[in-house]
């Protein structure tokens, strides 16, 4: 693992900043992919939503807690993805690649017989474009969100330290090396278009899908990362920084016109926006 993530630790914005900038020299590797993820807690594995511990526990709920095997926890991830679609379809919102196939497609028998015995392929191509909708306005899935540009990572790491309660001590920057034809045994990119919400354009958004697969009676493993997956050639690199810089962090962000009015387009944006300036000038 050590040979894989290679870390930075940071003690100041001006430091942090040389490395995960566009302009960083580390970005130079050449026939290379980059995406770049952001967190507010340096400690935080990178671990998909619908596999933590925590939100299992919240989520998984009802009849839903004894489907404990790994065909088991495609049904309940199924099951959340099914219940944004009906709001969804109560409220006369658009869902991505919506049409005939795609109900026909997602019905809970066709779901349940394409991934009963085992779910090596869950989730199938045609429920990707869905999947990052529901992922992108709050429902747990098994999608990590990145972004081609580092700067927006930096931009989510440090406004996670804002709404956080009790502030870790380090916020993180991730940078992976990945080329999407590549194949890989552990996680898989899922690249959806920009049109499938305003966000992921904005966001110049991208997602990696982190392998989490087994047979009917094999009990589903929580909190599997994309640290026990990754694989040569690929490389993760790790920038920390004390979140007490966080609002410093924000502002830099800011001068290059990263804040939450861009990466959130609309008035909620806008709004979030006036909460992170007052932010910046209080640090």
């Amino acid at each position: 693992m050590s040979g894989i993530v290679k870390e930075y630790r940071c003690e100041s914005v001006v430091d942090f900043w040389k490395l995960v900038a566009p302009s960083s020299d580390l970005w130079s590797f050449p026939l290379e992919h980059f995406i770049f993820r952001g967190q507010s807690d340096a400690t935080w594995k990178l671990t998909p939503r619908v596999y933590r511990p925590e939100v299992l526990k919240k989520y998984k709920v009802g009849m839903m807690q004894f489907y404990a095997d790994h065909p088991g926890q495609t049904i309940f991830e199924w099951s959340l993805l099914s219940s944004f679609v009906h709001y969804c379809d109560e409220r006369g919102l658009p869902v991505a690649d919506d049409g005939h196939q795609f109900r026909e497609q997602f019905d809970f028998q066709k779901v349940t017989m394409a991934n009963g015995s085992g779910n090596k392929d869950w989730p199938q191509p045609y429920i990707h474009s869905v999947m990052a909708l529901a992922q992108h306005h709050g429902v747990p899935t098994r999608l990590l969100d990145w972004s081609r540009n580092s700067l927006i990572a930096c931009y989510f790491a440090a406004a996670g330290v804002l709404t956080s309660i009790n502030p870790a001590a380090e916020l993180a920057v991730f940078a992976m090396t990945y080329k999407p034809s590549r194949a890989t045994k552990g996680y898989r990119h899922v690249k959806v278009p920009g049109s499938t919400t305003p966000n992921i354009a904005a966001q110049k958004g991208t997602f990696l899908l982190v392998d989490n697969a087994g047979l009917q009676n094999e009990a589903f493993t929580p909190g599997v990362s994309l640290e026990d997956k990754i694989a040569i050639p690929d490389q993760l690199f790790k920038f920390t920084l004390p979140t007490s810089q966080a609002g410093e962090l924000l502002r830099m962000c800011e001068l290059y016109d990263v804040s939450a009015a861009s990466v959130f387009p609309g008035y909620d944006g806008a709004a979030q926006a006036v909460s992170e300036w007052i932010f910046r000038i209080q640090d």
